[in-house]
């Protein structure tokens, strides 16, 4: 009997580790996909940057003792006036959204879930202006306050992508599964 009451505990009370962290690659890998596919959190394409040139899609590099190396700096206007990647990741699978998206595990009692979020997107500091994040003005449509300038298109990639959704309840089920297997 002890063997029954160990496993129904084990039910009872899961251990979401394996769970929270297949989680947290589908939704890193969601937003990898998502971003370098033009799409927002909601799925639909974001609009689309009028500014750039578009002649290389190359990541801004330094010349280090002989050897390139790949810059994490913020990169200056001219830079991104040759990018060619999709909005808010001009330098594809090297830009910010991407290279700079963080998740976390957080268990609170029987409540699990995994928040995520962009760690360091920050502007060129100025003279006059010290560096801040910038993508909340993209994600809801309003210029650099400090800047003045005019307001940017709505390009907000909060959110999970519709198409990441059934990969994370399938993750779930999986997971259930395996729960149930193991205790009969």
């Amino acid at each position: 009997m002890p063997d029954i009451a160990a496993t129904l505990d084990g039910i009872a009370e899961p251990d979401p580790t394996p769970l929270l962290e297949r989680w947290e690659g589908i939704l890193f890998e969601g937003n990898r996909r998502g971003v370098l596919a033009g799409t927002g959190g909601d799925g639909n394409l974001l609009p689309r940057v009028s500014y750039r040139l578009g002649l290389r899609s190359a990541v801004p590099r330094v010349r280090m003792r002989g050897a390139l190396r790949l810059t994490r700096r913020a990169v200056s206007s001219r830079d991104y006036l040759h990018a060619s990647g999709p909005p808010l990741a001009p330098f594809g699978e090297a830009s910010r959204v991407i290279s700079n998206f963080a998740t976390r595990a957080v268990q609170s009692g029987h409540e699990y879930y995994v928040e995520c979020g962009w760690i360091d997107v920050l502007s060129r500091p100025t003279r006059n202006r010290p560096a801040e994040p910038f993508l909340k003005y993209h994600f809801r449509s309003a210029g650099l306050a400090l800047a003045k300038t005019a307001p940017f298109p709505k390009r907000d990639l909060r959110g999970v992508r519709p198409i990441t959704v059934p990969k994370l309840r399938a993750a779930t089920e999986q997971w259930i599964r395996a729960l149930v297997k193991r205790g009969y």
